[in-house]
């Protein structure tokens, strides 16, 4: 356990310079910076989490098309944070717009992971 700790920690220290370097560098609409964001959301609590998948929807809307996958999965990593907060009305619209994305582009394989998460 305490080597896990000490390795989430690493890690969080890691992505959190990368993203000090990057917010310099970069403009703030850039994709590599939702990557970024998007990693730390899987890092953090759900709370932290979310902050961090909505900076990165922010910007992926800005630089992708509206139905790229990508979005999807933003959308849907969303909406998981949402069930954790038992939001469930806003997790379901966010869960329906990733299903609504996937739709459009995947195989039904692929949409039926949209549809458990509903």
């Amino acid at each position: 356990m305490i080597l896990f700790n000490v390795q989430l920690f690493i890690m969080i220290l890691d992505f959190e310079k990368r993203l000090e370097i990057r917010l310099k560098s970069l403009p703030n609409d850039h994709r590599a910076l939702a990557i970024i964001y998007n990693n730390l959301s899987q890092i953090y609590d759900y709370k932290k989490g979310l902050e961090y998948h909505q900076k990165a929807l922010n910007i992926l809307l800005k630089c992708l098309p509206s139905n790229h996958i990508d979005l999807a999965t933003i959308y849907n990593n969303i909406g998981e944070c949402f069930n954790d907060f038992n939001a469930f009305t806003s997790a379901l619209i966010n869960h329906k717009k990733a299903l609504k994305i996937r739709c459009n582009l995947l195989s039904t394989s692929r949409i039926l992971r949209s549809w458990t998460s509903l």
